[in-house]
């Protein structure tokens, strides 16, 4: 609970400038061993995010996407969103590879999904696609 205080007490503190630079000092000054990080401008339609392992924020606009695509797909986290060629069909293989390498580096989230892991795989959410995360 005490970082989310701490996060309300530095919005109470924003003076107007930058909000998205702002966001990720707030979300830098509250982080607990966080793989990623996101901060959405939802009045613009964009996602702006950025991973530990790569700090640099990327954008993903909304008004760029086509909601209409009946299948889903899927996007490396490291990779541009802003090219076309980086979103790929979505494959459970490969959201399987993803669950796995997830549950391989966390006991407690291995622990959570068990057994599920198969099923939650199959599901590709119908919705904004899900990210790969790639080493």
């Amino acid at each position: 609970m005490e970082r989310f205080w701490k996060a309300t007490e530095l919005v109470k503190k924003f003076s107007g400038h930058d909000a998205i630079k702002y966001s990720f000092s707030i979300l830098d000054a509250v982080r607990n061993n966080t793989q990623w990080q996101i901060v959405y401008d939802v009045k613009n339609l964009k996602v702006y995010y950025r991973t530990k392992s790569k700090r640099k924020i990327r954008l993903i606009n909304l008004t760029d996407c086509d909601f209409s695509r009946t299948k889903s797909r899927t996007i490396c986290i490291h990779e541009n969103p802003e090219t076309e060629s980086s979103w790929l069909p979505f494959s459970n293989l490969k959201n399987q590879e993803m669950i796995n390498s997830i549950c391989d580096r966390s006991e407690f989230i291995n622990s959570v999904l068990g057994e599920e892991k198969e099923e939650i795989a199959k599901n590709d959410y119908r919705t904004i696609n899900s990210a790969l995360i790639k080493n």
